[in-house]
Protein backbone atom coordinates (compact mmCIF):
# COMPACT_ATOMS: atom_id res chain seq x y z
CA UNK A 1 0.00 0.00 0.00
CA UNK A 2 1.55 3.38 -1.01
CA UNK A 3 1.91 6.38 1.45
CA UNK A 4 -1.31 8.17 -1.12
CA UNK A 5 -3.60 5.45 -0.57
CA UNK A 6 -2.94 5.12 3.49
CA UNK A 7 -3.51 9.07 3.62
CA UNK A 8 -6.55 8.30 1.85
CA UNK A 9 -7.58 5.59 3.65
CA UNK A 10 -6.88 7.11 7.16
CA UNK A 11 -8.77 10.86 5.50
CA UNK A 12 -11.78 8.51 5.31
CA UNK A 13 -11.64 6.96 8.51
CA UNK A 14 -11.49 10.38 10.25
CA UNK A 15 -14.25 11.86 8.17
CA UNK A 16 -16.67 8.67 8.91
CA UNK A 17 -15.66 9.22 12.37
CA UNK A 18 -16.04 13.24 12.58
CA UNK A 19 -19.85 12.95 10.88
CA UNK A 20 -21.03 10.36 13.65
CA UNK A 21 -19.55 12.25 16.17
CA UNK A 22 -21.40 15.61 15.15
CA UNK A 23 -24.75 13.86 14.55
CA UNK A 24 -24.08 11.81 17.95
CA UNK A 25 -23.07 15.37 19.37
CA UNK A 26 -26.21 17.22 17.91
CA UNK A 27 -28.79 14.52 19.67
CA UNK A 28 -27.18 14.24 22.60
CA UNK A 29 -27.74 18.22 22.98
CA UNK A 30 -31.47 18.20 21.72
CA UNK A 31 -31.62 14.87 24.55
CA UNK A 32 -30.36 16.57 27.27
CA UNK A 33 -30.22 20.38 27.11
CA UNK A 34 -31.92 21.73 30.09
CA UNK A 35 -34.54 23.95 28.03
CA UNK A 36 -37.23 22.04 26.15
CA UNK A 37 -39.80 24.41 25.06
CA UNK A 38 -41.87 22.15 22.69
CA UNK A 39 -41.19 18.18 23.25
CA UNK A 40 -43.10 17.38 20.43
CA UNK A 41 -40.94 19.27 18.21
CA UNK A 42 -37.88 18.03 20.18
CA UNK A 43 -39.18 13.99 19.37
CA UNK A 44 -39.40 14.53 15.66
CA UNK A 45 -36.18 16.32 15.25
CA UNK A 46 -34.51 13.93 17.57
CA UNK A 47 -36.29 10.82 14.73
CA UNK A 48 -35.80 12.95 11.27
CA UNK A 49 -31.79 13.55 13.00
CA UNK A 50 -31.54 9.65 13.71
CA UNK A 51 -33.01 8.54 10.43
CA UNK A 52 -30.86 10.83 8.24
CA UNK A 53 -27.38 9.82 10.04
CA UNK A 54 -28.37 6.25 9.22
CA UNK A 55 -29.08 7.13 5.60
CA UNK A 56 -25.83 9.36 5.34
CA UNK A 57 -23.30 6.90 7.70
CA UNK A 58 -24.57 4.06 4.81
CA UNK A 59 -24.22 6.11 1.69
CA UNK A 60 -20.67 7.54 2.88
CA UNK A 61 -19.21 4.23 3.69
CA UNK A 62 -20.35 2.57 0.43
CA UNK A 63 -18.41 5.97 -1.18
CA UNK A 64 -15.39 5.02 0.83
CA UNK A 65 -15.46 1.04 0.42
CA UNK A 66 -16.10 1.52 -3.51
CA UNK A 67 -13.07 3.39 -4.34
CA UNK A 68 -10.77 1.76 -6.39
CA UNK A 69 -7.24 0.30 -5.00
CA UNK A 70 -4.47 -1.19 -6.11
CA UNK A 71 -3.91 -4.95 -5.63
CA UNK A 72 -0.34 -4.78 -4.37
CA UNK A 73 1.50 -4.84 -7.72
CA UNK A 74 3.56 -1.72 -8.84
CA UNK A 75 2.98 -3.45 -12.88
CA UNK A 76 0.21 -5.96 -13.35
CA UNK A 77 1.42 -8.23 -16.25
CA UNK A 78 0.19 -7.68 -19.77
CA UNK A 79 -0.35 -10.49 -21.73
CA UNK A 80 0.77 -10.42 -24.84
CA UNK A 81 -1.44 -13.04 -26.88
CA UNK A 82 -5.19 -12.95 -27.08
CA UNK A 83 -6.98 -15.61 -24.86
CA UNK A 84 -8.09 -18.66 -26.83
CA UNK A 85 -10.40 -21.09 -26.21
CA UNK A 86 -9.95 -24.65 -25.21
CA UNK A 87 -10.24 -27.24 -28.11
CA UNK A 88 -12.11 -30.52 -27.26
CA UNK A 89 -12.48 -33.29 -29.36
CA UNK A 90 -15.80 -34.84 -30.15
CA UNK A 91 -15.39 -38.71 -30.17
CA UNK A 92 -17.87 -41.09 -31.89
CA UNK A 93 -19.27 -44.33 -30.13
Amino acid sequence: MSDLDLLTARAQIGLAFAVLVAFVGLIYALLFHPTAPNVSAHHDLIIGLTSSLGTVFTLQMNFFFARHRPDGSANPPIPTQPAQPAQTQVTKA
